[in-house]
């Protein structure tokens, strides 16, 4: 990803499950460990700030006629604030890289507990995020008349050492290829999805109702690229965590206070244990939802 002129490249990490963009600040008070420096608006000739009054300073929290943002993630202690900025984006391409000027994004200032992946530190060379949720600052929202809310990416395994390439796609070129019937599996996002969690090939007693939208816009089901857990409603997180329980007692192993699904074990534990499977039925089709048998429930 390329902002500003002359561009700034930053690598980003695609988020599904929130609207904000935003890059590191490079004169940034609270900061996390970066490669590269970060985004410096001094040097980029089309940037500039965006006044309170521009529409997309929802909630209109402002500084010197200047919007500020604030993003604060789902486990509670991870968020960055700053200044609201416009600039051109420029999205490489495999054929001709494609600019767009004046796109809504934050310049983070205060980054705090922000951590991308296992691999933290002065190798990191994560800048900030890309949001891709379904929110008027998201950039799908931003760029609808060229997006058409459309997208299309792989999610490569974070185990991968060498690394995977993909594209990210919008719009009339977000089309899935190659053999769909084995590599590749679509699920329609609907309102009323059906989703049913089954454990150890045993349907959990789940009321469905519980993951669909409301009118009023509550509820739902929404899958998080940038989070690694799932997080549950209670109705639903608390029959998977008595079954979990179930599970592992039979192992002897008990919770930890710490949390509902931690449990202290020796290295002779691993003998003879089998971890449990845990998949998610989408209208009638299965997905296991984690292959290395590790399941993060909230």
């Amino acid at each position: 990803m390329n902002i500003g002129t002359p561009p700034y490249s930053a690598l980003l990490l695609l988020d599904t499950g929130t609207d904000n963009t935003w890059v590191q600040a490079a004169k940034c008070a609270i900061c996390f460990l970066l490669k590269y420096e970060g985004f410096d608006y001094r040097k980029s000739e089309t940037y500039y700030a965006a006044a309170c009054k521009h529409p997309l300073c929802v909630p209109k929290i402002c500084k010197n006629n200047m919007c500020l943002y604030e993003s604060v993630y789902i486990n509670g202690f991870s968020s960055t604030k700053g200044i609201l900025s416009i600039d051109t984006f420029t999205f490489p391409s495999n054929e001709e890289s494609v600019s767009f000027p004046d796109l809504v994004f934050g310049m983070g200032y205060e980054n705090q507990n922000i951590k991308f992946s296992r691999k933290m530190g002065g190798e990191n060379v994560i800048a900030g995020i890309l949001g891709m949720g379904s929110g008027r600052r998201s950039i799908l929202s931003q760029l609808q008349s060229v997006t058409n809310l459309r997208f299309s990416y792989c999610l490569p395994s974070w185990n991968n050492e060498a690394g995977t390439y993909t594209y990210l796609r919008f719009g009339d070129d977000a089309q899935i290829s190659g053999n769909t019937q084995t590599m590749v599996q679509s699920t329609p996002m609907l309102p009323n999805l059906a989703l049913s969690i089954f454990m150890n090939e045993v349907l959990l007693p789940i009321d469905v109702t519980v993951f669909q939208l409301r009118a009023d816009r509550t509820n739902g089901f929404v899958i998080d690229s940038g989070s690694g857990a799932t997080f549950l409603v209670p109705k639903a997180y608390n029959v998977i965590k008595e079954e979990m329980i179930k599970y592992f007692l039979a192992y002897n192993w008990h919770p930890m206070e710490i949390s509902d699904l931690v449990t202290r074990r020796s290295p002779a534990d691993r003998a003879g244990f089998c971890p449990g499977d845990v998949v998610n039925e989408f209208d009638g089709k299965p997905v296991e939802s984690i292959e290395e048998k590790t399941h993060a429930f909230a």
